[in-house]
């Protein structure tokens, strides 16, 4: 899963803000750019908020909570397969 960050002003990387984001009220991902990838995203429901902290891990500011639905279809191999 992709997600794309619009921070307005931009971060101040130099003062070591970050991006820290939130999957299901849990940390997935931190990083200072506004394109983020979770990995190893399981299906079904799920929410997503993102922070931006200090160097110190103060959260500065934070996005609404937003929810979403993550479905799969089937895999290359079972769709080769006929399933």
């Amino acid at each position: 899963v992709t997600v794309k960050i619009s921070v307005t002003p931009q971060l101040d990387i130099k003062a070591g803000h970050k991006l820290v984001v939130l999957l299901d009220q849990k940390s997935a991902a931190e990083a200072q750019s506004a394109e983020i990838a979770l990995k190893a995203v399981e299906r079904g429901a799920h929410t997503l908020k993102v922070q931006i902290t200090d160097a110190g891990g103060h959260v500065m500011k934070e996005s609404a909570e937003i929810n979403f639905q993550l479905h799969r279809g089937p895999s290359a191999a079972a769709r080769k397969a006929g399933k």
